[in-house]
């Protein structure tokens, strides 16, 4: 993707790169900075020039390095540009941290244990993911990291993605830098675009220097094509309810990450029960009834079905439909169907003796 202008270099920066890279088509992508780009030059300059303290076999300096010659040139891009046109990136890396405070569409654990969350990721506002990366030390080939790209991206859909067609992604190992991306009709795989860079070469520096910016560019385009707001992946959402008298209850809604799946539970059962005057087994007979209905979330295959034990209740549900921040009805017909999908969920429920207090 050509340069829409030179990118700019410290003086001292611009001197060494030609004396030591004679490509032109590496080299004509900069130019000395007359002063009026100082703190982006300051920061290319160091990705391109600037001495690196790494040792490439330990990932904690692989990470270091990675920041100085990828990560710092996409912020400070992001951070220059005028306000109305900043994607108003955040970069988080994986620091192992779980609980309540990890509240992203990044997602976390699988359902056997291992992490999903990747190394690090580009987050836009409202915590849509829109580029990730994965970093290895070098006595792992490049192969590594790209296929744990596409592990670690699990489920796929509109409500975490939008209609992003793929996602950007960037695989380290060791000194060595793929760009790639995991596509929307192949989430557990990521395909390579383009050469690896070498970070021990100032010419590799140089030309990954471009394709960063061009990276940049890549997610501006992307963007667009996410969903205004994602799903709280991997943590507790609580509701507790106070009646009158100072009993309660408590709903939990918990979005797995391995899955298009939530795990609801309600907590202590009996006071829920008594408030809203039903049983468990009406609650399960229900969803066993509708099982094939539409219009309908239903119970998740393979042990989603509706339990109770010590007093919790817990369900397994997919989710149906997309976030209300991201409904466009556009049209009646729209309108039309979208009431259709809930009268036959209303005409599903009816058809089930226990359900009751439901009107058309």
């Amino acid at each position: 993707m050509p340069l829409p202008v030179k990118l700019p270099l410290l003086p001292a920066a611009m001197q060494e790169l030609t004396a030591l890279v004679k490509d032109q088509g590496i080299t004509g992508g900069f130019k000395e900075d007359d002063g009026s780009a100082a703190q982006l030059a300051y920061v290319l300059s160091g990705a391109v020039t600037g001495k690196l303290f790494v040792q490439w076999e330990q990932e904690p300096l692989v990470a270091h390095a990675v920041n100085q010659c990828i990560v710092k040139i996409i912020m400070t891009v992001d951070d220059l540009l005028p306000f109305e046109d900043r994607l108003g990136l955040v970069f988080s890396r994986d620091r192992g941290d779980t609980g309540a405070s990890v509240k992203s569409g990044m997602t976390n654990v699988s359902a056997n244990g291992r992490s999903l969350r990747p190394d690090g990721a580009f987050f836009l506002k409202g915590n849509r993911m829109v580029a990730k990366l994965e970093e290895k030390d070098n006595t792992y080939p490049i192969s590594q990291p790209l296929r744990e790209l596409g592990e670690k991206t699990a489920v796929w859909s509109p409500l975490y993605y939008g209609s992003l067609p793929y996602l950007l992604c960037i695989a380290i190992a060791g000194s060595l830098v793929q760009f790639c991306a995991v596509e929307r009709g192949a989430p557990s795989t990521a395909v390579a675009i383009g050469a690896p860079y070498d970070m021990q070469r100032i010419g590799d520096r140089a030309a990954l220097a471009i394709a960063t910016f061009n990276f940049y560019r890549l997610l501006k385009a992307a963007s667009a094509y996410l969903p205004s707001s994602v799903l709280t992946v991997g943590c507790d959402l609580k509701h507790k309810v106070t009646l009158d008298g100072g009993s309660s209850y408590t709903r939990t809604l918990h979005f797995l990450s391995d899955s298009l799946a939530v795990r609801k539970s309600i907590t202590p059962w009996p006071v829920y029960a008594e408030r809203w005057g039903v049983e468990f087994s009406d609650i399960a007979l229900a969803y066993s009834a509708t099982s094939t209905a539409s219009g309908l979330i239903h119970v998740s295959p393979n042990g989603g079905e509706p339990t109770l034990n010590g007093g919790k209740y817990l369900v397994q549900l997919g989710p149906l439909g997309l976030q209300r921040a991201d409904i466009r009805v556009a049209s009646e017909s729209q309108l039309r169907n979208a009431a259709h999908g809930i009268l036959h969920g209303l005409n599903a429920l009816h058809q089930v003796r226990p359900v009751r207090n439901l009107c058309w």
